[in-house]
C-alpha cells in the first residue's frame, strides 16, 4: 500500500517536487459534503518559476491528479439465457 497517497503534502511533493526553499500554497479548496467531492488547487513558486496543479480526494482516502469517477444511477434488468 502506498501510504504517501493518503497525505496531500506527500502527493504534492511527489508531483511538483518543490525544494525546501520553494513556497507552496493552497489557492483553492472545495469540499462538497453532500456529494463527497473534495479538491484543492496547489501552486508552488521558486526563483521565478511557478507550477500549479489540482489534487482530488478519492473515496478510498487517496489524493490524485484526476477526479474520481462519478457514479450515475442506472437501470438494469436480469438477463435470461
Amino acid at each position: 500500500m502506498n501510504d504517501w497517497k493518503h497525505s496531500l503534502r506527500k502527493t504534492v511533493e511527489y508531483w511538483l517536487s518543490p525544494s525546501p526553499a520553494a513556497l507552496v500554497r493552497i489557492l483553492r479548496f472545495k469540499n462538497r459534503g453532500r456529494t463527497n467531492e473534495c479538491f484543492v488547487k496547489v501552486i508552488t513558486s521558486e526563483s521565478g518559476r511557478a507550477a500549479e496543479m489540482y489534487f482530488f480526494r478519492h473515496d478510498d482516502g487517496t489524493w490524485r491528479v484526476f477526479p474520481p469517477r462519478r457514479s450515475f444511477p442506472s437501470l438494469t434488468y436480469p438477463r435470461f439465457a
